[in-house]
């Protein structure tokens, strides 16, 4: 389960930012979880309840922002979402593609107090 290595990795990154900004806490944070970013929510959600617990997230209002993938044909170059990766293109039926977005995991804000 590598949700909690990433909860644990945002706590990290969360109390630099308490620490550099000499706050006391995070009130709230959003994040941002690409469909094709290989994060299973239900075990985000599972692992932030435990990798927050007496930490600066603690007490913080948590909330996902789920970003759909778009890929670009390789052969093509029709634009279009996908839910998998390797799915062929729905125009030509050629499998080589370019991600745009998606396959991401990040930070989107953090408010601290």
């Amino acid at each position: 389960m590598h949700e909690l290595s990433l909860v644990k990795s945002i706590v990290d990154t969360c109390q630099k930012i308490v620490q550099e900004k000499d706050a006391h806490w995070v009130k709230s944070i959003e994040l941002q979880v690409g469909t094709l970013s290989g994060v299973d929510i239900d075990a985000l959600n599972f692992a932030w309840d435990a990798g927050v617990k007496d930490t600066v997230l603690e007490k913080a209002t948590y909330n996902l922002k789920i970003k759909k993938a778009i890929a670009v044909c390789d052969q093509c170059q029709t634009h279009y979402q996908t839910d998998f990766l390797y799915d062929p293109c729905p125009k030509c039926g050629y499998f080589g593609c370019t991600y745009q977005c998606g396959r991401d995991f990040k930070i989107l804000s953090v408010t601290i107090i």
